[in-house]
């Protein structure tokens, strides 16, 4: 099969048990060179992968056997000497989540939407039963909040919000790459006076999920570069740039 539409395959190559399948994927975006790869379904994994004969959990996915205090959303807790994750109901929770759980929005791939689960509403529905049918509860970043959040079988998710990639394109000067924003000299603008006054805006945006029990936490932005050479990176920027004022300031 193509991968027109969402194609969820998780790679496991420690165990004989799992079967193959084929599937062709287009090598880069509308270049049309399609190449066969070796794909492992998530339908093929055996339980002790998936977590289908999990039992003893509630709504959010906790472990209702382990129980500390509820504060009706998620938080964190050292519990004997091992950090965890409590849930909203106060249950200790491991996340078993997936990323980019979203539908493409190309022209084929919407046509196979519409026709094989009637909209974006119904294919979310579906997704999340799958999802949870195969132990997962819950969504990492560049899901589908806005449908995936509807449906009647929830899965816990998290919000990336790109609060410096948001800063630099509105400011100017980045650039994208594969899976993430590039930076001149991979030097970010936090250093840039504005940039302060942009992430008090930016952040009112959160206000509309305060009381949301379902959200786990969120991600300020993806894959910033942090590099070794940093403060000499900055230096090379032009000296009128607040970065290369700073770096002179260290």
């Amino acid at each position: 099969m193509r991968a027109y539409g969402l194609v969820l395959v998780l790679s496991l190559f420690m165990t004989s048990r799992i079967s193959a399948e084929g599937i062709q994927v287009e090598a880069a975006p509308n270049k049309g060179k399609w190449q066969s790869h070796l794909t492992h379904l998530v339908k093929d994994l055996p339980p002790d992968v998936t977590g289908k004969s999990d039992s003893g959990l509630n709504t959010f996915g906790g472990l209702i056997a382990r129980k500390e205090k509820a504060t009706g959303f998620f938080h964190t807790a050292k519990i004997t000497g091992r950090w965890w994750l409590v849930d909203p109901d106060g249950c200790l929770f491991i996340h078993r989540g997936i990323a980019s759980v979203s539908p493409l929005h190309s022209a084929p791939a919407e046509s196979v939407m519409t026709s094989k689960f009637g909209g974006a509403a119904q294919w979310a529905e579906k997704t999340s039963d799958l999802l949870r049918e195969y132990g997962f509860n819950g969504l990492g970043g560049w899901a589908d909040i806005s449908n995936m959040e509807s449906t009647p079988r929830r899965l816990v998710t998290t919000r990336i919000w790109n609060f410096m990639s948001a800063y630099g394109k509105k400011r100017g000067g980045t650039v994208q790459q594969a899976g993430h924003m590039g930076y001149p000299n991979d030097c970010i603008f936090v250093f840039d006076p504005d940039f302060e006054t942009f992430c008090d805006e930016h952040a009112k945006q959160l206000e509309a999920c305060k009381n949301d029990p379902w959200i786990l936490g969120h991600f300020s932005d993806n894959e910033l570069p942090f590099k070794h050479d940093c403060l000499a990176n900055y230096l090379k920027l032009p000296e009128s740039e607040p970065g290369h004022k700073a770096a002179l300031a260290c």
